[in-house]
């Protein structure tokens, strides 16, 4: 409820295109230049800090991310700063549980999703031997119950 309070404060002043889910929060603006964006960025941080501060609670600026979606390989944005501490960049980020790279190429979170999945597999192959263990049935139960789902 607090985090909705937020989000209707930031549409209100239309200060950055803002969603939220339970207790984490996405801030995004677009642009063509980065500075500007930045900017724009900045002071959206600035009201989300100050509106903290209004109803006696605070971000943790070292759980902040930023990352920058672009094309183009020179783009060196300006620091971002909630509360006095500089946001750093990161080439990845992790949100609402998928993982989203500069270039918004999915790759990433297709590799990381598909190890977790063969770990998981390997693990249920291990459980099983050719006198012993869980039968060819449970372990096909097992693969579309349980880890083709977490890959689709």
């Amino acid at each position: 409820m607090v985090v909705h309070d937020l989000l209707l404060n930031l549409k209100k002043h239309n200060v950055s295109h803002s969603q939220g889910f339970a207790d984490d929060l996405g801030l995004m603006n677009v642009g063509k230049y980065p500075n500007v964006i930045c900017d724009h960025m900045n002071q959206s941080l600035k009201f989300v800090d100050s509106w903290c501060k209004k109803i006696g609670r605070s971000v943790n600026a070292k759980n902040t991310e930023a990352i920058c979606f672009t094309n183009k390989n020179s783009v060196v944005p300006r620091p971002l700063t909630l509360g006095g501490e500089t946001i750093t960049y990161k080439p990845f980020v992790r949100y609402l549980g998928v993982w989203l790279d500069q270039r918004l190429l999915w790759k990433s979170h297709v590799d990381l999703v598909s190890q977790k999945c063969l770990r998981a597999l390997d693990r249920c192959r291990r459980i099983v031997g050719p006198k012993w263990g869980l039968s060819p049935k449970i372990m096909r139960w097992i693969y579309t119950a349980c880890i083709r789902p977490a890959l689709l």
